[in-house]
């Protein structure tokens, strides 16, 4: 008597049923996502159906699918490169991405990076962590494995704090010498204006992210290609629209409904905007400051920068900064590139946050002074 294979038959019948479910939360997606976001995932699965194929050249890729936020793709480490600062660096690869998501993606091979006297690195990552204590900051999550295997990138995190722990990234402690009370106008000097650090110049392309986030390994060719981009852009400058587009006004309503700002500054931010006679709300776009890509030497981003900053730095008003960005990029008749759907492109570490999850009450209005009298 033959005994069925009744294991093997409920093996392939459950591997079966994954299947359909993957396959039907895939089309789900596809129905419900925003049309950007679903490029981004039929890109993601490109890229993953054609690393699955075997490879005699890269039999080490191994793949994980995930759905929706969604596919990684693991290799294992190489070994620890270490990160030489020369004026002679080549990174060379024939990559090719046949989907074209934004306007910056293309479907030809990535150009050779050749690092010059004035541009030495071919993508620099910058991140800033300011506070009066170590344990009220955000922690900057390892950039190790990415640093590791792409010797053309740097990372700088931009500090107040000598002690803090940053993995990977290259910590420089920067207080300006010009007296702000506030830590969070210290924050934003590099989170704008880092493009007049001299080291940062020598940068090909900036991407600013805040300091609980990261880039991901997995996205280094991408980076490249945003780096190339930002170059090639006109106005240097990418970034994505805040996905509660409605001015100023609402965005400066907003800021004191979830605790990020107090009302007297808040005030002071819409009188002084209603004073500037180019001031239109209903035609402001609102961006998102979490990730900007930017190319240091551009001299339209660098115009706009610094308008910026002669306005915020006087700490007048809001010490949010995206209502007074957004005017700033409307007023200098700015218009980023899309950067992409950063959730994708960067991972945000949100236990590293600090800050309380980035509220603010009273006392932040003179943190820094509290700091210069307890040290």
């Amino acid at each position: 008597m033959v005994v069925p294979n009744t294991k093997g038959t409920r093996n392939r019948w459950q591997r079966c049923k994954q299947g359909v479910i993957i396959g039907l939360v895939f089309i789900l997606l596809l129905i419900i996502l925003p049309q950007q976001e679903r490029l981004e995932l039929q890109e993601l699965t490109n890229e993953f159906l054609s690393a699955s194929k075997p490879s005699v050249v890269d039999s080490s890729l191994t793949i994980t699918a995930k759905v929706a936020n969604n596919i990684t793709m693991q290799r294992p480490q190489q070994g620890d490169e270490s990160i030489q600062d020369t004026t002679t660096t080549t990174t060379t690869t024939t990559t090719t991405t046949p989907v074209e998501v934004e306007g910056w993606r293309k479907t030809l091979p990535l150009a050779n990076f050749t690092a010059t006297t004035d541009t030495q690195y071919e993508v620099c990552f910058v991140t800033s962590v300011y506070a009066s204590f170590l344990q009220q900051a955000d922690r900057p999550p390892t950039v190790q494995a990415i640093q590791d295997q792409n010797p053309s990138f740097r990372f700088f995190a931009f500090s107040n704090l000598p002690n803090l722990e940053a993995p990977g990234w290259k910590l420089r402690v920067k207080i300006l010498d010009q007296y702000y009370k506030r830590q969070i106008t210290q924050s934003r000097w590099a989170k704008f204006m880092a493009w007049e650090d001299p080291e940062i110049s020598l940068c090909q392309a900036v991407i600013y992210m805040d300091g609980f986030c990261r880039p991901k390994a997995k996205h280094a060719e991408r980076y490249k290609r945003m780096a190339k981009a930002i170059v090639d852009s006109p106005q240097g400058l990418f970034q994505n629209k805040h996905e509660v587009n409605k001015g100023p006004m609402h965005e400066l309503n907003r800021i004191l409904t979830k605790k990020k700002d107090i009302l007297p500054n808040v005030q002071a931010s819409k009188a002084w905007l209603l004073q500037q006679p180019d001031f239109d709300d209903a035609k402001i776009p609102m961006y998102v400051n979490t990730f900007i890509g930017y190319n240091p030497k551009n001299e339209h981003f660098r115009q706009v920068a610094r308008f910026f900053w002669d306005r915020y730095s006087l700490e007048l008003d809001s010490w949010r900064d995206q209502p007074l960005w957004s005017y700033a990029l409307h007023k200098h008749k700015m218009h980023p590139t899309r950067l992409g759907t950063y959730k994708m492109l960067f991972q945000q570490v949100f236990r590293n946050m600090g800050h309380a999850g980035h509220r603010y009450n009273k006392r932040a209005d003179s943190n820094a002074q509290t700091t210069l009298d307890t040290n």
